[in-house]
């Protein structure tokens, strides 16, 4: 028989280890909780800035939908001041002043139309180059916090 000390002894051993077992499940719990919590939160903004990229994307489409009408006015007008310039030519040099002109305006329009069109691609790809930057930063400044969350 043991004496009664070594009962006590084993008895208080037994509940310390069933307490820590006890507090350790709770913590476990308590971390898979923060964790899933976490992803969750992560998950939410990856959503809204999948959302916000894509209705940005639409804004500047429209935008540059607009600027191009816009240019294509402008170039109209440069035809028509062309035409009007030809028509204050002697009659006699005006169908092959209008021929040059022409072949002068189109060669213009074709180079300007391009540029203008490789800038609006450009700007594109730069905004939502930028944007992307700026949702990748969020997304690693809320799993930073995260992690110091769980310490």
């Amino acid at each position: 028989a043991l004496p009664i000390y070594q009962m006590q002894l084993d008895q208080m051993i037994r509940r310390f280890e069933q307490e820590v077992h006890a507090k350790k499940k709770f913590f476990d719990t308590e971390l898979e909780n923060l964790e899933r919590q976490q992803k969750q939160q992560i998950e939410r903004m990856e959503q809204e800035h999948g959302i916000h990229r894509k209705e940005e994307a639409k804004r500047l489409r429209a935008e540059q939908e607009r600027d191009y009408t816009r240019f294509q006015e402008q170039q109209k007008l440069k035809k028509k001041e062309i035409k009007l310039l030809v028509e204050k030519l002697p009659r006699a040099q005006r169908k092959d002043g209008m021929r040059v002109k022409m072949e002068e305006y189109s060669q213009t329009k074709i180079k300007e139309e391009q540029a203008f069109l490789t800038s609006q691609k450009e700007h594109m790809a730069l905004t939502m180059n930028a944007i992307t930057a700026q949702n990748r930063k969020e997304i690693c400044d809320k799993e930073r916090e995260c992690l110091d969350k769980k310490q």
